[in-house]
Order: C-alpha cells, then sequence, then structure tokens
C-alpha cells in the first residue's frame, strides 16, 4: 500500500451566511469527532483505504480536511475518502447543503 496526501474542500451553501466563530468552533470539534471515529474504508473488491492522520482548517464557507492515508492508489484514496465524507455530511444537520470537493492527491510513498 502507499501513502497518500489529499484535502477535501468542503463549502457551506452559497446563499448561506458565513460561519461565525462559534460556528466555526462548532464544525471543527464535529469534523474532528467524525473524522477520529474512521477506523477504515471499505470499498469495493475489498479495497481498503486507512487514515493515518488528519488535520482540519474552518474559515467562513466551510473547511479544508487535510488527510493522510494508506489505499492501493490515488484515485481510490480520493473516492473512499469523498464518498465518506459525503455521508458524514449527510448524517449531521450542522452540515445541511454543505459540499465536497476533493483537491489533488499527492503520494509521500509508494510500496518497495
Amino acid at each position: 500500500m502507499a501513502v497518500f496526501t489529499l484535502t477535501l474542500h468542503t463549502h457551506i451553501p452559497d446563499d448561506a451566511e458565513p460561519l461565525t466563530e462559534a460556528k466555526a468552533v462548532e464544525v471543527g470539534a464535529l469534523f474532528g469527532a467524525l473524522l477520529n471515529g474512521v477506523v477504515r474504508i471499505q470499498g469495493p473488491d475489498d479495497v481498503v483505504v486507512r487514515p493515518l492522520a488528519y488535520r482540519v482548517r474552518v474559515h467562513e464557507r466551510g473547511a479544508l480536511l487535510d488527510l493522510r492515508c494508506t489505499a492501493p492508489g490515488a484515485g481510490l484514496a480520493a473516492l473512499g475518502w469523498r464518498l465518506t465524507l459525503r455521508q458524514m455530511l449527510r448524517e449531521s444537520t450542522l452540515f445541511d447543503g454543505w459540499s465536497v470537493d476533493v483537491g489533488p492527491v499527492s503520494t509521500v510513498h509508494g510500496d518497495s
């Protein structure tokens, strides 16, 4: 398995008011709790993405989630995280209407 880093960009709805400082703290805490709960992402054909580390950076229009994980490939890492995060957003009323985009995926190191 190779190790990858990627950034997920989450966005509040275009017509929403910017996040207040209090709401930003709440968003950061909830993302942290949700990401802490991800032990692995199981995909089709026994594909597994394993989280290694994360960092949450909240801003007035959403949050950036910097992730490090192991996966069989960059595309699988991005797909697994994007689908997992979309599910997380759907399950919390705090994130009603939020969207997610995946930034570039970088290989930290591959298999030897």
